[in-house]
């Protein structure tokens, strides 16, 4: 017997105004309504420079996530 799932995955990044990378989003939505997300920070300086960046990003990935997942 053939067991299928389908599993979406989905990514971001956290960037600085001139494209330097400070952080990596992801989260896994499987077909069951389960989901995981994390949160990576790239570069330690950029992130102690742009904090209220990142975490404004964080939080718009996680509201788009959390938009997916209430379907």
């Amino acid at each position: 017997m053939l067991k299928k799932s389908q599993n979406i995955t989905v990514s971001g990044t956290s960037q600085t105004e001139d494209g330097q990378i400070i952080g990596y989003f992801t989260a896994n939505l499987a077909d069951d309504g389960t989901a995981s997300t994390s949160a990576t920070i790239a570069d330690r300086e950029l992130y102690s420079n742009n904090t209220a960046a990142y975490k404004a990003d964080r939080n718009e990935f996680s509201g788009y996530v959390d938009s997916l997942v209430d379907g």
